[in-house]
Order: C-alpha cells, then structure tokens, then sequence
C-alpha cells in the first residue's frame, strides 16, 4: 500500500515545465535555481537521463556548497547509487579526486565499502587502486574519524537532544549498558538506554506533529498545518538518523521488524518533503492533502512499531 501511495505521490509533483530534475543546477552550483524547482514540486533525489542524481552532479563537478545544501538542508542520502554502474557520490568524488568532497561525505556516513556493479568495487578499493599512499593514508584517517564519530553517537552519553515529546519517566543511569546483538552481528555495539530514550522521545514527537498536521489540516487552518508541516519534515529527519544508527544494536528478531518499518518510515518522510512542500505552495491542492491523510496515518503506524520495539530493548539493557 505504501508503494502505491508513493507512486501516487510522484504523480502530484511532475512539473509541468520540462525541468525533471535539479542536475543542471548541480553542474553549476546554483542553489537558488534548484530551491525553487524544489518549490515547484521536483525532488533533490530525481535522476537525469543517465541516471545520476543531483548529488552525484555536483560532486563530479566539484559544487562543494551545493554538495552541502544537498546533504544538510535537503537531508539526501549520501549512499543513492546512480543507474548505470550502481556509483554512490563517494565512488564519484573518489574517481575524479574531490578530496574535500569525499572527506566531508565519509564525515556525514557514505560508505567506504559500499559495491559497484562494476566488478564491485567500492570507494576504498578506487582509492587504493590509484596507488597513492598519501591519498590511501588521508582516505583511511578520514573512515576512522567517520567510525569514531558513529561510536560517539551510540556511548552512554547518546547524541545531541531533539525537540521533546511526551515525557518519558525519569532518566536512566548510563552506567546501564548492555551489548543488544546476538553472537553472529556484524556489529556490536553498546546500546545506551539514554540513547533509546532520545529514540522514543522522537518518536513521539514525530507522531504528535502528524497527529496534530491531520487535525489541522482537515479543519482548514492553512496557516498553522503549514508551519506544523515544517516542523514534521525536520522532525522526521532527526528521527531516521537516529533509528539507523541504533538499529543495528537491536536484537535480530527486532531488527527485522526494525528494519521494514523503517523503509516505510523512511519513504514516508520523503514523500511529506516533497508533497508538503506542494501543499505548501498550493493549500488549495486538495488532492495533494488527502494523500498526506493517507500517507500520515501509515507514518503513525510504523512509528508505533519502532517505539514498541525500541522500549523492549531499553527495557532488556536495565536487566542485564
């Protein structure tokens, strides 16, 4: 259901001009061009006729502000292949040597690792293969910062606060650690119960929003929806970027229950980005509203998953 809803989202923001996608922009740096596609109703992450998306564009041409818009205003994924050889922006700022480019996208969580189609190379590899121990040396400091800084996210310290929810009961010590994954986990990391609190805590607040844009919403309060809408998008980022980095904590049962609801979490944010911002443009689009309805109630629903399994694990950490 939620892919059909999304297909049906896409539909609602075709422009009718022949701007498809922001790569032109990308090439020239122009953010100013490309925020107002994007209040037109075309996504940061549609791809041009080869396939690539505007991220890979303004690596390739060295756009390092439009790379930064990209990545911190418009929250676009760092790790999107592009169609053809199935290259993340960090495989393109590697093969045509944007240093700054691919030391600022490991810093916010590319992956070095992360396969090609092409004989499955990875960005590392490319870096190596170009046999410059300098360029090898800078490329594995830069991978190390990256991990240190996830493994900062995930100590009992937790990362930085989001905007309140509901209260959540009293704090818990952070001397309450336990390590969360079964023996087989690739990953293994320890999981705070502050840090899942900040999950909860968002979780909350993300559902209220939504809860609060459909009443607001369906009682005409254009104004107020609006500006609730904002705050949601922002709110729902925080909230993936805190799910992704301690889903791999979970216990594996949990983490595939983790891992479904977040692909639909995830999809929905995305398309309250891009249909909010329509509806924002033209309150009138009734259309458009009634998809963010929809849209919204399955939004809840999954956020309800991830608290459900979220306070399970929290609650296993305290007793071991």
């Amino acid at each position: 259901m939620a892919d059909a809803l999304l297909e049906g989202f896409v539909s609602l923001i075709v422009p009718s001009s022949t701007v498809t996608n922001l790569c032109e922009f990308a090439a020239k740096g122009d953010v100013k061009k490309a925020r107002k596609a994007m209040g037109r109703g075309i996504a940061y992450s549609a791809k041009d006729e080869k396939g690539q998306t505007a991220l890979h564009v303004a690596v390739t041409e060295n756009q390092e502000a439009f790379v930064r818009w990209l990545v911190e205003d418009c929250h676009a994924d760092v790790n999107c292949t592009e169609n053809q050889h199935l290259y993340s922006p960090l495989h393109s700022a590697v093969i045509h040597d944007r240093t700054a480019l691919w030391k600022y996208l490991l810093s916010k969580g590319a992956d070095p690792h992360k396969e090609a189609k092409r004989d499955g190379e990875t960005p590392y590899d490319l870096v190596k293969g170009k046999g410059n121990n300098r360029v090898i040396a800078e490329f594995e400091a830069a991978m190390e910062a990256s991990q240190d800084a996830r493994a900062e996210l995930l100590s009992p310290r937790g990362p930085p606060a989001v905007s309140a929810g509901r209260p959540t009961g009293p704090a818990r010590s952070d001397s309450s650690v336990a390590t969360l994954v079964d023996p087989g986990s690739r990953v293994g990391t320890r999981l705070a119960p502050a840090t899942v609190d900040r999950l909860i805590e968002s979780s909350q607040t993300v559902a209220e929003l939504a809860i609060l844009y459909r009443k607001q919403a369906l009682s005409d309060e254009a104004v107020e929806y609006q500006r609730t809408l904002v705050k949601l998008d922002k709110e729902s980022q925080k909230f993936r970027v805190i799910v992704k980095t301690l889903s791999p904590s979970f216990a594996k049962g949990d983490r595939d229950r983790v891992s479904e609801s977040l692909d639909v979490v995830e999809k929905a944010c995305i398309a309250l980005g891009a249909v909010g911002r329509k509806v924002i443009a033209d309150p009138a689009n009734k259309k458009g509203r009634r998809y963010l309805m929809q849209v919204l109630e399955i939004l809840v629903k999954h956020l309800d998953t991830l608290e459900t399994v979220a306070r399970k694990n929290r609650e296993a950490t305290i007793k071991r």
